[in-house]
């Protein structure tokens, strides 16, 4: 489903990383493009919050890494910090539909996510499903990179695309409603089709996460 804000390339603050000590409760979606199915993350590795490895699979790509936050978070601003780092061969990356016909966007990119629910979908209760408007790419060349959002409606679009400062009552309903909160990962064009890794793997090790 295309969103209609582009990505807006965000300052990659370099930062010591803030270990979790371990999270427990997040969970991976991976999307064929059809389905998003969730299932419990691996256990984190030591210094993380989260520990996402990215879909290697063909047609298969990892599109969420969430976890609850149940509550009003409007006027909050979440924040996530993490690495992208190789463990096997000199990993390339790839977003969902990457090689589709039309244009689905240029880079693999992540931003941060809230939804007033903890499912997902990208046909069926789309308004209440919300990606920040700025994001980075996902690249392990980058090192530490964080991503900052303060839940205000003209900082998010919804999963049809609309600026929450336009469907002001869906926004502010998700995010007084607010379930789940994490990072999206898709295109710079498409939030939610996921990324994928081509000769090599790779993971996303969450260091920080923070809604405050």
């Amino acid at each position: 489903m295309k969103k209609l804000i582009p990505l807006i390339i965000g300052l990659f603050i370099l930062i010591a990383a803030k270990p979790g000590g371990g999270g427990g409760g997040w969970k991976i979606f991976t999307t064929n493009l059809s389905r998003w199915t969730a299932a419990n993350e691996p256990a984190p590795d030591s210094g993380d919050v989260a520990t996402c490895p990215i879909s290697s699979a063909f047609a298969n790509y990892t599109a969420l890494l969430v976890t609850n936050r149940v509550g009003d978070i409007t006027d909050k601003t979440i924040t996530a910090t993490f690495t992208v780092r190789p463990t096997s061969g000199d990993p390339g990356y790839i977003w969902g539909c990457y090689n589709c016909p039309g244009d689905h966007g240029m880079i693999a990119a992540a931003r941060l996510y809230f939804s007033s629910r903890t499912d997902y979908s990208n046909t069926r209760n789309v308004e209440t499903y919300w990606f920040a408007s700025n994001g980075t790419v996902v690249n392990d060349a980058l090192g530490t990179v964080t991503i900052s959002t303060t839940v205000q409606p003209m900082n998010w679009s919804h999963g049809n695309g609309c600026n929450g400062s336009v469907c002001l009552a869906e926004f502010m309903a998700a995010a007084q409603g607010c379930m789940t909160v994490g990072v999206a990962f898709g295109s710079d064009m498409f939030y939610d089709l996921g990324i994928g890794t081509t000769n090599g793997t790779a993971t996303v090790h969450l260091t920080s996460f923070a809604v405050q």
